[in-house]
């Protein structure tokens, strides 16, 4: 799973899964990886208003 937030800001790897360990990711874990995409997001909102980007 990864998060793709924009063209300005980098590609970040939440989660991989390991073939034979396990097949899907759990309600639990797409919501850990949704909050930290929403977490990301609003970092890099506030990092490119200040012009403290990439």
């Amino acid at each position: 799973m990864v998060a793709y937030l924009g063209g300005t800001v980098p590609v970040y790897l939440l989660s991989i899964l390991a073939k034979g360990q396990q097949a899907n990711f759990t309600a639990s874990q797409i919501a850990t990886m949704y909050d930290l995409t929403k977490a990301l997001k609003r970092y890099w909102g506030e990092r490119l208003k200040t012009g403290d980007g990439p």
